[in-house]
């Protein structure tokens, strides 16, 4: 859940945002402005903790840079 509010933080979402596959699509299509560069640092022990979660997250980035080619967002996992 931290992990999940500083993703919140660093990327403003606003205060209504549900916190859901969903509302991080209708947040990064068009709430806010997507960075250029996402940078995930621990990644591997995200991914190791949460498989499902982390593999719908980079599913959704992935999705978002193949129909949005031109606010495509370079993501970096350390």
């Amino acid at each position: 859940m931290i992990r999940i509010l500083k993703l919140k933080k660093e990327l403003d979402l606003p205060d209504f945002y549900g916190m859901n596959r969903d509302a991080f699509w209708d947040a990064i299509t068009g709430l806010v402005q997507f960075p250029e560069i996402l940078i995930f640092e621990g990644w591997d022990h995200i991914e190791w903790k949460l498989p499902e979660d982390s593999q719908m997250l980079m599913n959704i980035l992935k999705e978002f840079n193949e129909q949005y080619p031109l606010w495509k967002c370079q993501v970096i996992d350390k």
